[in-house]
């Protein structure tokens, strides 16, 4: 069954439970976003495929994004927002049923599936992080703590694609995966990293520059 969503394109991806600050000051997005607060709806955030993500014509999003409730609104006289965001559900559009002033598409949100296989997979990606954490200290130092990671594979899934130093076209792919694409693609990523790590005493300053990458 598909839904009416409003769209806001961006140039990044959010993942199901990622944190999302977002200021709004253009007029489209400021009436979008006074909606969304009336209503108490969620919006829905879309890597933008084609176009600009400011003024000018509407962008082009890819097919699949994720809804965002807004968690926290501040308005200002201006009648800008400053608005916190949490990441909820995937969803795929359907079709585009509005383009003026904003886009809004019938969308149909998805679910991941959690098998017994999954399952295996994401504790051996718990492994991974936690061997890779602890051969790097400094590389890992401001990433997510083992403890803090979910033990939900779907969760965990989308918790360590947030830390990935990849293109957003290399995130949207995640986005877009079933769980047991994404997993095996985290874990291939992890597996690279811990090959290509140093000796301790001879860490080159490349290694220290951010989180790991998918490559």
């Amino acid at each position: 069954m598909h839904e009416l969503l409003a769209l806001f394109p961006l140039h990044m991806v959010l993942f199901p439970g990622e944190l999302l600050p977002l200021r709004i000051f253009e007029e489209r997005y400021k009436q979008m976003i006074g909606q969304c607060l009336t209503r108490q709806e969620p919006f829905g955030v879309v890597l933008i495929h084609s176009g600009a993500e400011a003024f000018g014509e509407l962008a082009r999003p890819h097919s699949v994004g994720t809804s965002a409730t807004i968690i926290d609104a501040i308005r200002f006289e201006d009648g800008q927002y400053y608005i916190a965001t949490q990441g909820g559900p995937r969803f795929r559009v359907h079709e585009i049923v509005e383009d003026a002033p904003y886009l809004v598409a019938a969308v149909e949100f998805l679910e991941d599936e959690v098998d017994s296989e999954c399952q295996i997979q994401a504790d051996h990606l718990r492994e991974l992080y936690n061997r890779y954490r602890s051969a790097a200290p400094i590389i890992t130092s401001s990433a997510q703590p083992l403890a803090d990671l979910p033990l939900d594979p779907i969760e965990l899934s989308f918790r360590l694609s947030e830390q990935l130093q990849v293109t957003d076209e290399s995130k949207q792919h995640l986005l877009e995966a079933d769980l047991e694409t994404r997993l095996e693609a985290l874990t291939a990523a992890l597996e690279e990293e811990l090959r290509m790590l140093p000796p301790v005493s001879g860490t080159p300053k490349q290694h220290l520059d951010g989180p790991w990458s998918l490559n």
